[in-house]
């Protein structure tokens, strides 16, 4: 870009940053097509010119009181030795006593969701689902 002027330059920028904010937009667009599309046909997988295409949405978090049903039907012993639940408890620290609240690890339910279809079904009513991520799919013999 060395020759140009500041004016030059700087009129550049600005006309760049339009066409990136266009861009952005007509990507959301064609973005919510596929999701639609993926959708509409209860896939995950779309087999389209361009190759194969995964459509999955990602689960962002579960809602913990969503999840309160399983203190109820689960040994607490069982629930805690799994690493999937800690209770509510406190913790002592010079001068003061801080209430550490139970929490739930995500990545430590599968170990609960396998003792039934009961733990599995408030596993996955508890799940709050974020973005879909659209991505190919590399088929093995694929080049």
């Amino acid at each position: 870009m060395s020759g140009l002027t500041i004016d030059e330059v700087v009129e550049e920028y600005f006309s760049l940053v339009i066409k990136i904010e266009n861009l952005e937009k007509a990507r959301f667009l064609v973005y919510q097509e596929i999701v639609n599309h993926a959708e509409n046909e209860k896939a995950e997988l779309l087999q389209t010119k361009e190759g194969l295409i995964e459509v999955k949405q990602s689960v962002e978090k579960y809602d913990s009181q969503a999840l309160a049903p399983l203190r109820e039907i689960t040994e607490p012993s069982l629930l805690e030795s799994s690493g999937a639940y800690t209770p509510e408890h406190e913790v002592v620290i010079p001068e003061t006593t801080k209430v550490i609240k139970e929490r739930w690890d995500a990545r430590k339910l599968g170990k609960i969701g396998r003792l039934g279809k009961d733990h599995r079904d408030i596993i996955e009513s508890a799940k709050i689902f974020g973005r879909h991520k659209i991505k190919k799919v590399e088929v093995k013999g694929d080049s």
